[in-house]
Parts: C-alpha cells; structure tokens; sequence
C-alpha cells in the first residue's frame, strides 16, 4: 500500500483527469443504458410462463391484452375505430363483437352471454393485441397515437383505456421521472446531515463529490450488462450513494487524525490512504458479501440487482482511496479554513444509561424479538403490478371505469396444439362451466366443429388460429392477485392437462403465480447465503468464533423487527422488496456492529468491561449516527416520494431498517458485549493474553 499511497499523491493531476474523463464518458453511456421493466423476464427460462410466452407471441403476438372502451357508439361507429386502430404499426390485433358473432343481425338476436362481453348498454369494449409489451417504445408509442385518435373522434370524455401494456407504459414512464428527482433530493438530503454532523462545511462536499463520480460511473458501466432492471435502475444510486458515503468519511477523519498529529498534508495523504485501506476493505467486503448473496436467487431480479450494487460498492471504494485523496490533498488550505462544531450529539451520557438498563434492554429483546421472527415470516406479498394502478392516477380511474361496466378484466390465453377440435371443444365446455370463468372463446365454441376450418370466417380463425396451434381465450371471474384467483390458476392447468400433455398458459394472474412459485424459497437461500458469508468475514476480520454469532445476531434482531412492522400493520409487501431487504440491510448495517465491536475489543486492552463498552458507544456512536441516519433518510426518502409500489415499498424497507440497526447496535450489542465478554475473551485469538490477565486481575 506504500507505493500505491506514494503513487497517488505523485500523480494526482492525472488521476484527477482521469476520473473527469470518465465521469463525463459514462453520463453519455448511462443515456444508452436498457431498462427492462417486465419482471417475468426474471423467471427461469424453463418455467412455464416463459416458454409459453415465447410460442404465444410467435404465434399470436405478445399475450397481453389491452382493453378500449367506447361509450355511447352505434356499432358501425365501433367498427370504424377499430379499422382505424388495427392499421396501426404496433396493433397485432383488435378483437369486437363482429369477429366472434354475425352483427348483421339486430343485437337482441344474439347471445347475450357474448354481446355482454364485447358491447353492453351502448358501451364498446374493444380487445387490443400488442405486438410487443408495455415496456416497448413501439407499444408505447402505439398507445399514444390511439389516444390521439379517440380523443379527436369521441372526446376526452367518450373512451377509457386499462389493461397491462396501459399499466406497463405508466411504469416506465413513472420510473424515469422518478429516478433523477429522487437522487437529486437524496444527495441534497445526504449534503444537510453531513454538514450538521461533520466539523467542516467543505469536506461533505468533497465525499458527495467523489461518491456522486462512483454513481456516474456505476451508471454509465451497466451498458456493458446490456439492460438492467427497473428495480436496480430506480435504486442504485440511492443505495450506493448512502451506503458508502462512510468510505469517504473514514478515510478523511484519518488524515485529519494525522494533520493533528503534526504530519504535512503530503504525508497526512499517505498515511490515510495506508491506514484506511485495512478498514475500508472489511467494511465494503461485508457488504459486498451482503449482495452476493443476491445472485444465488432464482429469481433473475437478485442477480440484476447484486451485480449492479456490487459493481458500484467497489467502484466508491476505488474512488475514496483515490480520487478523495487527490482532493483533499488539492483543497487542504480550504478544508482547514472550513471548519466548524460538529452538532453530533454526546453519547456519554446515554452509553452510561445503556450499561446502567443493559438488563432490560437484553430481557425487551427477548420479549420482542420470537413474536418478530414468527411475524416476519407470515406477511402478505403481492406478486404482480398492481402497485401502479394506485387510487386517484388515471391508470386507475380509466380500469374503474371500464370495470364498472363490463367487470374485472382477468383474461387468460390457452394455446393447444391445432387438429385436436373434439378435445378443444370438450375443454372449452369443461372451462365454461368453472366458477371462476366468466366466458370462453374458442374456435369450437364460436363454430360448428362439424365444419372444416377451410370454411369459416377469415375474420374468426386469425383470431383463434395459428400455423400450429389453436387458442382458447379464457376471461376469469377473479381478482388479478389473490388465493383464490392462486387456486384458480392451479385448477386451471390440471384441467387442461386433462385433455392435452402439451398446452401453454399465459396471462396477468398466471405470470404472478409462477413469479410467486419461483421466488418462495429464494428468501431462505439468500438470507442463509448471505448470514453465513457476513459470519465469515467477522471470523476472519476478529480472529474470533463468538463475536460472528453475536454481531450478527443484533442485526439479524433488527431485520425481523422491521419485517414483522407490516405484519402487524395489517399491510401487504411487494416480494421485491421482502427478497432483497435481508442481504441489503445486513450487508449494509453489519458495519455499525462491526465498528463498536472493535473499538471494545481496542478499549479493552486497558479498560474493564463495562468502561470499554462505554467509550466504545462514546467513540464510535458519532459515526454509526452518522451511517444510520443517511441511509435511514435515503430509504424512507426513496419510500416516501416513488410512486412506484415496489421501489416505494423497498425503500421504506431499508430506511427503516437502518435505523432500527443503528439503535440496536448502540443498545442491545453493548450490553450483550459486557454479558458475553469472558467467552469472547476466551475465543478471541488476539486477547488470550488479555484473557488471562483479567483472570488474575479480577475484572471478569
């Protein structure tokens, strides 16, 4: 580390060059970053839904139907606007009323049943076919021109749109906005509580400075994946930002520790950059660790999301050891002049108090925390994106409306190999009479199937009929999400695999319960993963097999009270959200514990117990203050101003969760510190000797 320390005070104006060239590079680069929003992207590529994704889409265009009602139309009107609409370049197709009944006929001629579905009290709903999903700029422009349309022709007033790719585009468009405003309000954020807290008012502007450097960078090097999910899109800033804003705080108290001490700043430089890589590296490696474990999901989005924050983890560490110090070493005479009385508050007197009530603290954490375990692992999730449909935005005022006329737009797509028409026609009438299906379409429940296929209606067999397979469109009498419509699901597929060894399935409720199978064992293996990793590290960082199970066991406290809040709450989470809290606030909070745990193991070479553990809270509080109270406002500022349930929810998760660490590390792990000392003190390899001299001396 000397001559790397040696070699960035030597050429700094370089590496300061170096870092301007890139942070302008990757601005460019982050512009040409993918996003996906679609989360059954995430799935397995064996499962069910993908595959039958894939043979619907090549044989009817995406599976997804969007929906247009027109109200107060005659039916030659409706027909006109549904030319109009199906000429355009991203409509694969548009389903009414004509293509499944003869309309020449008066209305009252037909069966009601069917009508109902298609035309009811003069109102129309049209059945849209997309080429591509929501998340498409092809689609997205699509649904633009189609409300161009019906604005010019019917007014405002006159047509509500709903279905998913409706829902879909508002995400994306949503998440984009989003993303700057929040980052923007999260470093202002972040700016206040470091000038509040620090004793300069340049030097936070140097650590946001060089962080906001790694961000962009971070950013702009996800071309390189080739997209990246909306979830890690929407909060990689924010996280990476908060989480190794610390990094550049340790190192910058470092070298005013050594300007105190009377070294130049050219030396102060290198002996920061030396002293600090040991601390750093253990802090960023815990949470590292953290992330990775996010990989082991089987559910794509942990891996998306792990690389990204990983990447990003390292490239702030990068940053810190070296471009910080180019700045610092630039700006010295400045920082000197800049600084101020910290308004961090004095711990003294409340590390006394936690000795004084350790006792309590130790006996409320029992009390609390089997009732949170048992809690946190019985919470309602929700799977799917209704999230966005949120009361009062016009995504869920237009579904209103549609839902109020023509009921809940569930649709379900059957695909089955073509030629089999006695099966289909058999199936069809089976699904028919479910309780959770409100009607079947089909070729065999349209048509006479004693009719070869050669002689019906063009207008009918596009609809129903591929090269090789026919298609059954089912509309369910179910909510999109919930356990009945998760039983329907299931009673649909061994219904089908009744009649046919190969079918596939797709549709809203169908993706969010194969996302659902898919992700309920991820939770364990990420949470096993990601524990038994951080253990490691304390091991190898300690030298010691007690104080792994006792650091973590705080924070593991931590992560349960915060997950049992919904449960009690009454509330449901996004599974996201619920997946990815585990490895994000152990990995990123694990530090606090960490920090307080070594500053006792320091003060007690000289200290008794309980004095260690007071000028450990006394010494290290300040900066776990600091810690817990940027990401606890980063999250529940990310919580509190998405509009996205998902992000939102995540969030909340996090900020929360900061700061219940922050506060159980500076409570709970003093007092378990003091209780467990003589066995850490025995199974700690650097204070055998320790160990044995307060034997003899009687401080045990």
């Amino acid at each position: 580390m000397v001559r790397i320390a040696e070699a960035v005070v030597r050429f700094h104006k370089v590496i300061l060059v170096v870092f301007i060239v890139a942070a302008v590079i990757c601005v460019l680069l982050a512009l040409g970053v993918k996003v996906n929003y679609d989360m059954t992207k995430y799935l397995p590529k064996d499962s069910n839904l993908a595959k039958s994704v894939e043979v619907l889409e090549d044989s009817f265009g995406y599976p997804e139907v969007g929906t247009v009602m027109l109200r107060d139309l005659s039916i030659p009107q409706v027909i006109q606007l549904k030319e109009e609409i199906e000429e355009l370049d991203g409509v694969y197709q548009v389903m009414w009323l004509d293509d499944v009944a003869d309309i020449t006929q008066p209305i009252e001629f037909l069966d009601s049943d069917l009508t109902d579905i298609y035309y009811k009290d003069g109102n129309a709903l049209l059945q849209i076919t997309y080429f591509e999903n929501g998340y498409s700029p092809l689609t997205s422009k699509t649904i633009n021109t189609i409300r161009n349309i019906l604005t010019d022709r019917v007014g405002e007033d006159g047509y509500a749109m709903g279905g998913s790719q409706f829902a879909s585009k508002a995400l994306a468009e949503t998440a984009d906005k989003e993303v700057t405003r929040i980052s923007i309000i999260v470093a202002l954020l972040i700016l206040i509580i470091l000038l509040l807290l620090t004793d300069s008012w340049l030097a936070p502007v140097l650590y946001l400075g060089v962080i906001g450097v790694a961000v962009i960078i971070n950013m702009g090097t996800n071309i390189f994946f080739g997209e990246i999910s909306n979830v890690s899109q929407s909060t990689q800033a924010i996280l990476q930002l908060a989480i190794s804003m610390d990094y550049s705080i340790f190192l910058f108290e470092r070298f005013s520790s050594e300007r105190a001490s009377g070294a130049i700043v050219e030396d102060a430089v290198k002996t920061a950059i030396m002293k600090s890589t040991t601390a750093l590296a253990g802090s960023s490696l815990t949470t590292v660790a953290g992330f990775l474990a996010l990989w082991f999901m089987d559910y794509g989005i942990g891996f998306d999301l792990g690389r990204v924050l990983v990447k990003g983890i390292l490239i702030s560490l990068i940053s810190v050891m070296t471009l910080l110090p180019v700045l610092i070493k630039l700006t010295a005479p400045l920082l000197e002049k800049s600084s101020h009385r910290s308004l961090l508050p004095r711990l003294r007197g409340y590390a006394r108090f936690t000795q004084k009530a350790k006792l309590m603290f130790i006996g409320l954490c029992i009390l609390l925390m089997i009732p949170a375990f048992l809690a946190q692992q019985n919470n309602n999730f929700i799977y799917g994106e209704t999230g966005i449909n949120r009361e009062g935005s016009d995504i869920y005022e237009e579904e209103l409306m549609i839902s109020g006329v023509f009921g809940e737009q569930n649709q379900a797509v059957i695909m089955v190999p073509l030629g089999h028409f006695e099966s289909e026609a058999e199936l069809s009438e089976v699904l028919g009479k479910k309780d959770y299906v409100k009607s079947v379409q089909s070729i065999s429940a349209l048509a006479d199937p004693a009719i070869p296929i050669e002689f019906l209606p063009t207008e009918l067999t596009e609809n129903f009929v591929s090269e090789d397979y026919a298609r059954i469109i089912l509309m369910l009498d179910v909510p999109l999400e919930s356990e009945e419509t998760f039983g329907a699901v299931e009673d649909l597929e061994n219904t089908i695999s009744e009649y046919y060894e190969e079918y596939y399935l797709a549709g809203n409720s169908t993706a969010i319960y194969d996302i659902k199978q898919v992700v309920e064992t991820d939770y364990q293996t990420v949470n096993t993963i990601s524990i038994i990793a951080v253990m490691l590290i304390i091991l190898f960082v300690f030298r010691s097999l007690s104080l792994p199970f006792i650091l973590t066991f705080v924070i593991e406290v931590a992560i349960w009270l915060n997950m049992a809040i919904p449960y009690f709450a009454g509330s449901t989470l996004s599974f996201v959200g619920y997946l990815i809290i585990s490895s994000v606030q152990l990995g990123a909070t694990i530090d606090y514990a960490i920090l307080l745990a070594d500053r006792y193991m320091e003060f007690r070479e000289t200290l008794p117990k309980r004095e260690a553990a007071i000028e450990a809270v006394v010494s290290a509080g300040g900066s776990i203050f600091t810690s817990f109270l940027i990401l606890g406002s980063a999250g529940l500022s990310l919580g509190f101003i998405s509009q996205t349930a998902a992000i939102s929810e995540l969030g909340i998760l996090i900020g929360r969760g900061a700061f219940i660490s922050g506060i159980m590390v500076l409570t709970l792990l003093p007092a378990l510190l003091v209780l467990f000392d003589g066995a850490i003190m025995r199974t700690t390899l650097t204070s055998e000797k320790l160990a044995a001299r307060s034997k003899r001396k009687g401080r045990e």
